[in-house]
């Protein structure tokens, strides 16, 4: 039997492992743009 409680953390962990996951590919996605740009000047 699980428990609410016990639930509970877990998924507030998941959630914050999706968002910062979701951040870090935003970050990639700029850092991605910001190379291409200065292969672009070269």
């Amino acid at each position: 039997m699980i428990k609410q409680h016990d639930t509970v953390p877990q998924a507030i962990e998941a959630l914050g492992i999706l968002t910062t996951h979701h951040l870090t590919t935003e970050m990639a996605k700029k850092g991605e743009r910001r190379l291409y740009k200065r292969t672009a000047v070269r």
